[in-house]
């Protein structure tokens, strides 16, 4: 299966490293295991090219039915994956450590308009954005 008809390639062809992702699954397998999470799936892509597409556990627990990689998920709240997601552009580009307080990058950096800084306040601070 291929989303978004994205080629895939193996990890160290676009940067990634198998070792890390190996242990991002054994990570997401122990969630499932001690029922911290009933199912997940994980797409990472890179280069326009998808490294690692996987997925665990079950799509409904009750049933024992398996999770499936197009499974639909409901998102509640949009906030924290696009903070997130703008949190790592930041690190990306060298504007912001992940270790990091969010107070001080708020404060510092000039990037975070009223509303954005209220939303990051309400997710992560005082903590640091790992």
């Amino acid at each position: 299966m291929n989303s978004l008809a994205l080629p895939t390639a193996l990890p160290e062809d676009i940067g990634l490293s198998s070792a890390r992702l190996d242990r991002l699954t054994q990570l997401m397998q122990d969630e499932v295991a001690h029922g911290r999470v009933p199912g997940a799936v994980a797409l990472i892509a890179r280069r326009g090219k998808i490294g690692y597409f996987e997925c665990y556990g079950y799509c409904d627990p009750v049933k024992g039915t398996p999770m499936s990689k197009d499974a639909i998920f409901r998102i509640y709240s949009m906030t924290k994956p696009i903070v997130t997601v703008a949190a790592m552009m930041l690190f990306e580009q060298g504007r912001i450590l992940l270790g990091d307080p969010v107070r001080n990058i708020c404060r510092n950096s000039g990037i975070c308009k009223s509303r954005l800084r209220a939303a990051i306040r309400s997710i992560w601070c005082p903590r640091r954005v790992r």
